[in-house]
C-alpha cells in the first residue's frame, strides 16, 4: 500500500468516526441515564446546583445501598455531568456542567422531561 493510499482510507476512517461521534454520545448518555438510580440522582444533584452530597445522605434519599449508590455516582462524574469536590472526606458530589454542547442538549432534554416512576421506585 503506498503513502497517498494509506492517508485517504486514515482520513476517510476519521471522518466516519467524527461524523459518528454526536450518535455516540447520545446512545452513550441514554444507556446511562437508563438505570432508574443514576437518572434519580442526576435529577436530584442537577435540583440542588449549590449543594453536595456524600454517599451516606445519598443512600438515606434513595434507599439504596452503598454499592450502588457509589458506583452510579462514579458513573455520572465519569460521564461528565456530577463531579467530585476536592479535598472533602468523605467524598463528596455534586452536579457538573458539561463543556461538550452536545452533552449539554441531552442533559437539559433529559432533565426537562418528566421522571418515569417504575415499580422499584414506588
Amino acid at each position: 500500500m503506498d503513502d497517498l493510499t494509506f492517508s485517504a482510507r486514515r482520513a476517510s476512517a476519521a471522518a466516519t468516526t467524527k461524523a459518528a461521534e454526536p450518535a455516540d454520545l447520545e446512545t452513550r448518555f441514554r444507556t446511562l441515564v437508563q438505570s432508574p438510580l443514576r437518572a434519580g440522582l442526576l435529577r436530584y444533584l442537577s435540583s440542588r446546583p449549590e449543594e453536595s452530597f456524600d454517599v451516606e445522605s445519598l443512600m438515606q434519599t434513595f434507599g439504596r445501598l452503598r454499592l450502588d449508590v457509589e458506583n452510579c455516582v462514579r458513573e455520572l462524574a465519569d460521564f461528565g455531568v456530577a463531579q467530585v469536590v476536592a479535598n472533602t472526606n468523605p467524598p463528596r458530589y455534586t452536579v457538573e456542567r458539561p463543556e461538550n454542547d452536545a452533552v449539554v442538549d441531552l442533559l437539559d432534554q433529559f432533565l426537562e422531561r418528566r421522571a418515569a416512576v417504575s415499580s422499584e421506585d414506588q
